[in-house]
């Protein structure tokens, strides 16, 4: 019974102290937003979305993280214009997304390619497309897709307010070729767009209360003399 009266003392005191000794810890915590801006035909510009501040009353901001997600389809067609047989070995549309917050700073860019394929692989100079003699060529629907990612670590005063940011987005597309034999005349229908996502990493600011802490353990150390007492006079 005394063991058990020794060993239940020796763990009050051990919690005593350890809130006694007790730091102030920081809680992180993030929120996120996402809009998306609907593939517009290229080449286009001036297409905007917005997305909120941070709210100075949840706590200090420490990162912003803007991610670009972009997408769309492209068609390429290609036409032999002279009566000759044409070998095509490069044919692809290059396609650049452009987001940018000039209130923030922001310049984030990304390069997505839409490339045909010839026997399941792209087409290239040991893969060649051929085309006949005044005969037409269309790849169908091709997918575009690409990611980009900026973090901002320092001057994060223009994302933090009550109000919104507004992004602008930016789209041109061109079309790449290579060809030996006639005369090749290639266009692209092209439209892109894509996921805006803001991500806001900061401190909560709700540490834990270093005097209520002290307080507690004051007492628990109170708590532990006078059970000791008590045993003593017990015996």
């Amino acid at each position: 019974m005394k063991t058990l009266r020794n060993s239940s003392l020796i763990t009050l005191v051990i919690v005593a102290l350890a809130l006694l000794v007790a730091a102030p810890v920081a809680y992180a915590d993030s929120e996120t937003f996402t809009a998306t801006i609907t593939p517009n035909p290229t080449n286009f510009s001036g297409v905007t979305t917005t997305l909120p501040q941070f709210d100075p009353s949840l706590g200090t901001l420490t990162s912003v993280t803007v991610t670009l997600n972009g997408n769309g389809v492209t068609d390429i067609t290609a036409t032999e214009t002279a009566d000759i047989a044409t070998t095509v070995s490069t044919l692809l549309t290059n396609v650049g997304l452009t987001l940018t917050d000039v209130s923030v700073g922001l310049n984030l860019s990304e390069s997505m390619t839409g490339q045909p394929l010839v026997g399941g692989n792209p087409i290239s100079i040991t893969n060649p497309l051929l085309i006949a003699a005044l005969g037409h060529y269309d790849s169908g629907s091709l997918a575009l897709m690409g990611t980009q990612t900026d973090q901002v670590f320092g001057g994060l005063s223009g994302f933090i307010g009550l109000g919104d940011l507004t992004f602008d987005l930016a789209g041109n597309a061109l079309t790449t070729q290579s060809f030996s034999g006639g005369n090749l005349n290639t266009t692209q229908a092209t439209s892109a767009g894509g996921g805006v996502t803001i991500t806001y990493d900061y401190d909560t600011g709700n540490v834990p209360e270093p005097g209520t802490l002290s307080l507690f353990g004051t007492g628990l150390l109170g708590l532990a003399g006078m059970l000791r007492s008590r045993f003593g006079k017990a015996r």
